[in-house]
């Protein structure tokens, strides 16, 4: 089995690019912030404050997360819905954010990408993947870029779903992301040191594909 594990800050541009390479590569592409989210949303909906761990891991046990492919597309099932389409907003943003601080919630969501893992060539994006995740990834890459260049690329992604919001809102969400991504005590962002790492300010999500493509077919 082939696996391909990108790790990087909020927008970095990994899922795009992992997009891109599964494409190439036509293999699958696992989102696991899609995972984090969904458990964002169950909270939200369900009126839990995400800042009470204790209430957040009370309630996974009724949260159960499948994930299916639709010509090659990953829909997430929340409890029997498919709920892709709600997940992207800012707000489940930040539930996400911080939800995924929690030991529990990482551990399980580490096993369903582990299951699919193992049942599929895969490349999976997030920010434990090459550290905890899959370890012993058959590629590793850490991508990155400046808060202001990630700041622009978010702002553009939520505009383009209909959020209202300011570059300056934005911006301050990525620094915030960025410190409870490094600084949590469990499964923190890291680069591990057997991960290419790809500087991203300069280029097109096509361009750090093609960066990534010339290492694999090494």
């Amino acid at each position: 089995m082939i696996s391909i594990a990108i790790d990087g800050e909020s927008g970095a541009g990994k899922s795009t690019v992992a997009d891109i390479l599964s494409r190439r590569l036509n293999i699958l592409h696992l989102n696991s912030g899609a995972l984090y989210r969904a458990v964002g949303l169950y909270v939200y909906e369900h009126n839990i404050d995400p800042k009470d761990e204790n209430a957040v891991v009370d309630a996974l046990k009724d949260i159960k997360i499948t994930i299916k492919y639709v010509d090659g597309a990953q829909r997430t099932i929340l409890n029997g819905k498919d709920v892709s389409s709600d997940l992207y907003t800012s707000e489940m943003g930040n539930y996400s954010s911080l939800v995924s601080q929690y030991p529990v919630v990482r551990d399980k969501i580490t096993a369903i990408q582990r299951e699919i893992a193992n049942e599929h060539d895969i490349i999976i994006e997030g920010r434990d993947i090459t550290s905890a995740v899959l370890p012993d990834a058959t590629y590793k890459f850490y991508i990155t870029g400046t808060p202001e260049v990630r700041a622009k690329r978010r702002l553009e992604d939520l505009r383009r779903i209909g959020e209202a919001v300011t570059y300056e809102e934005v911006y301050q969400d990525i620094i915030e992301r960025d410190k409870r991504d490094t600084t949590r005590s469990y499964h923190p962002l890291i680069r591990v040191e057997d991960a290419v790492y790809i500087e991203t300010d300069e280029l097109t999500a096509e361009q750090v594909a093609d960066k990534m493509l010339a290492i694999i077919k090494k």
